[in-house]
């Protein structure tokens, strides 16, 4: 599975690493394993790995609308979406904006930094796997 997830109790920030091609589904099923359990505030989705196809706007649609079901605990939380690539960051945008239209009651935030995303989360969390 190209999504490792990681659980930083003590920043209240679970981290998304995505190595390799990210099918819908798999990430989905990412974040019903997140649902599922004891969600955190803060929330990195790593994308600067990613290989292949790219999600669909209707995938990103129904990912949001998921979140959007399942996310009360999350409410005033922070997910932070980090890319390398043009094309990603371009989709991390749509993602964002897809957000606010949808209403999801946490803040969506796109990046080319960790460093960057990891000051706006308000964590100190570094990226020992990828640094």
């Amino acid at each position: 599975m190209p999504v490792t997830i990681e659980r930083i109790e003590d920043q209240n920030l679970t981290v998304f690493l995505v190595t390799g091609e990210l099918k819908a589904d798999e990430q989905l099923n990412a974040m019903e394993s997140f649902y599922e359990g004891k969600p955190t505030a803060n929330v990195l989705w790593d994308f600067r790995k990613v290989e292949g196809a790219r999600s669909s706007y209707m995938e990103v649609e129904k990912m949001l609308s998921y979140a959007k079901s399942r996310g009360q605990r999350r409410v005033s939380g922070k997910t932070a979406l980090l890319t390398a690539a043009a094309v990603d960051f371009g989709l991390a945008r749509m993602t964002e904006i897809l957000s606010e239209v949808k209403e999801i009651p946490w803040e969506v935030h796109s990046f080319t930094s960790l460093e960057e995303a990891m000051k706006w989360l308000g964590v100190t969390y570094v990226d020992s796997k990828t640094i």
